[in-house]
């Protein structure tokens, strides 16, 4: 056989042997271009999943400082109204549910619902014996929703805190008490207790009982208030203590006060 056609024979073996290396296993290595995009869009739903967490984690980083109440592995559960941590839950005879430990955090309106600035003026309410709420929509822990928080009691002791104007802690709140209560259908907005009160407001602290704190409502609360749903939160409008025990006030000294005229003005 001459050169010429062992050459060709050895050509069509090997163009022979691609041809089923092209049919055979690159479809098996190389993968579609439904394949391809997929796995893209895989990676993109990956980031954004990734993104989401972050945040969340940064959002839980602002609400809860080192000294508050920390839930290992919470389940979280939010509306653009209300942020929901509980440890467990169960529901009760009255359809209610028992959530232990639990904290609630209410969030102000704002145009854009990630802005840092929400999270850092929320009222947090935080139960670690637990809390028993009713709210107005069924609770669904299988798709992670639910309602708006409407009445219930918080068990046990209980700390509310809020922060009032950015950049200064002259109108932060710090309520320590036990077994609170919220009404939050319709008007009322209102939680309270007959036990007794710690409070810090900036640099003023005091004592007593009897409490009652009124929330203020949201833009959308006439409307809220024709479906029977609870109303947005925007943030405190009244702190109340029927029993004051102890008072003590900060005052500015005189020298820092003089320009701004007396503190106390009375007429003859």
């Amino acid at each position: 056989m001459s050169n010429l056609s062992r050459i060709a024979g050895s050509f069509v073996i090997v163009l022979g042997a691609y041809c089923a290396y092209a049919m055979t296993v690159v479809p098996l290595i190389e993968p579609s271009e439904d394949v391809r995009r997929r796995v893209e869009t895989t990676s993109q739903d990956t980031r954004l999943a990734q993104t989401v967490v972050d945040r969340q984690a940064a959002d839980l980083a602002r609400l809860f400082p080192p000294g508050t109440l920390q839930i290992e592995e919470p389940i979280i559960l939010q509306n653009d109204r209300v942020k929901l941590l509980i440890g467990g839950y169960e529901p009760d005879r009255e359809g209610n549910m028992v959530m232990t430990p639990c904290a609630i955090v209410f969030l102000p309106e704002a145009d854009d619902p990630t802005a840092p600035e929400r999270f850092e003026r929320a009222v947090v309410l935080e139960a670690p014996e637990g809390a028993v709420l009713e709210f107005d929509e069924p609770f669904d822990i299988g798709r992670a929703s639910m309602g708006q928080p409407v009445g219930g009691r918080l068990r046990g002791p209980v700390t509310i805190r809020g922060a009032g104007r950015p950049g200064t802690p002259d109108d932060d709140l710090l309520i320590v008490t036990s077994n609170v209560y919220l009404d939050l259908r319709r008007n009322n907005r209102r939680i309270w207790t007959r036990e007794a009160v710690q409070f810090r407001y900036g640099p003023h602290f005091g004592a007593g009982r009897d409490l009652q704190i009124h929330l203020l409502p949201g833009d959308d609360a006439d409307i809220k208030q024709e479906s029977g749903q609870g109303p947005k939160i925007a943030g405190l409008e009244l702190f109340e203590l029927a029993h004051l025990e102890r008072l003590h006030l900060s005052l500015p000294d005189r020298d820092a006060s003089a320009d701004a005229g007396p503190l106390l003005t009375a007429e003859p």
